[in-house]
């Protein structure tokens, strides 16, 4: 049962949803964490498909942080190209005065 704690709410209510398991999705998380160890597939599922879930949302949260880097980075690359324009701009009309 420890490793049903890493799990937050939304992975515990997944895992619910797999085992064929009826919840309310307002429940606790303790009410869920006992609904899922009364569940007949408990012991034989239950860490897999936990272990899963959890995967699959830190691999989620990995692809939307690389994501908002490369926005970051973009938009970073774009300001330094837009301020070296506006430079040369401005050194052109320098020399025309």
């Amino acid at each position: 049962m420890a490793y049903l704690a890493r799990g937050n709410k939304l992975d515990l209510l997944e895992i619910c949803e797999e085992i064929g398991v009826k919840v309310n999705p307002s429940s606790k998380v303790a009410e869920i964490k006992k609904l899922i160890l009364n569940s007949q597939l408990y012991v034989e599922e239950v860490k897999t498909i936990l272990d899963r879930v959890i995967s699959d949302r830190k691999e989620q949260d990995r692809i939307e942080k690389n994501r908002e880097e490369i926005q970051e980075r973009i938009a970073r690359e774009e300001k330094q190209e837009r301020i070296a324009r506006e430079d040369k701009q401005h050194e052109l009309e320098m020399k025309k005065l």
